[in-house]
């Protein structure tokens, strides 16, 4: 009995080694793996840490690459200013052509009017094509500065990709579509001041010329009709002013009647004073004879 008592217990005992050394296995294993899993947080902390500095670098770079953007924009804002003035010249030849316009409307109706003011309409559509062309100018130069903004993009991601190899593809992707995000916005920005401002300029400008066309067409009529009724008026007054030429001359014909007369008049008076100056004459004389007699 006690060696079967002493065998058991030292199977007993084998068999609690094998389980201590399993055991002593187990831990190694979770020793193991809780040592990677540390690891595998200090990495991720090291990531995290490297894409913080990342994206302040990105913060930065985004920050120089927006003035350079303001730049960019100032000069454009330099280029619609010197647009504004072509256009404000353009503006000055529109209401010039206007004045021209209304001014042709006192003329007669003839062939010549209806020419003139179609030949003055067709510079007013000009002026406008102008500005048309104007906008088209501009539209040109947003293109080649979005042009621009896509190099400057496309560097700025090569750059940014470049330093940030040692994280992933997410990463590189995510700060892609961030700078494509805040590029897009500052070309909507511009674009939305700049386009879209002409093209509600342009339309109204359209819209003046159609409803002035239209004005002036309809005024016609009433210039015509005023024409006629100065036409029948002058008719008239030239009639009146024959008349009156008329009397003025029959008037003329009864003044040198008159002034005949006087003339007459003014012979026989003279005649009468010779008459008269003839008699004194003769009166001293007689007077003298009868003086010496006497003595």
């Amino acid at each position: 009995m006690s060696r079967d008592s002493g065998k058991m217990s030292t199977d007993d005992s084998d068999k609690m080694l094998d389980q201590l050394i399993q055991n002593c296995h187990h831990l190694k294993q979770q020793l193991a793996e809780k040592s990677r899993l540390v690891e595998s947080k200090k990495i991720d902390d090291n990531r995290r840490r490297i894409l913080r500095i990342l994206q302040q670098r990105c913060l930065e770079k985004f920050r120089k690459e927006v003035d350079t953007l303001r730049k960019q924009d100032s000069a454009l804002e330099s280029c619609s200013s010197f647009l504004n003035s072509h256009i404000c010249e353009i503006e000055s030849n529109l209401i010039d052509t206007d004045e021209q316009i209304l001014s042709s409307k006192f003329m007669p109706a003839s062939r010549d009017r209806d020419s003139r003011i179609d030949i003055l309409l067709a510079d007013k559509y000009r002026y406008v094509a102008q500005l048309h062309k104007e906008c088209q100018k501009v539209e040109r130069q947003i293109v080649e500065l979005e042009a621009n903004f896509q190099k400057s993009k496309q560097v700025y991601v090569e750059k940014i990709c470049s330093a940030a190899l040692i994280v992933s593809d997410d990463f590189k992707s995510d700060i892609g579509d961030w700078i494509d995000a805040k590029f897009e916005y500052e070309k909507n920005r511009l674009k939305m001041k700049f386009i879209d401002q002409m093209k509600d300029d342009l339309k109204t400008d359209k819209d003046i010329v159609n409803q002035n066309y239209a004005k002036l067409r309809y005024k016609m009529y009433d210039v015509d009709r005023i024409t006629n009724a100065m036409r029948s008026k002058h008719a008239q007054i030239v009639t009146d002013l024959t008349a009156a030429k008329n009397g003025v001359v029959s008037i003329k014909n009864q003044i040198d009647n008159v002034r005949g007369k006087i003339k007459v008049c003014q012979e026989m008076n003279d005649q009468t004073k010779l008459r008269l100056l003839s008699v004194k004459n003769f009166d001293k004389i007689s007077t003298k004879q009868t003086f010496f007699v006497k003595i």
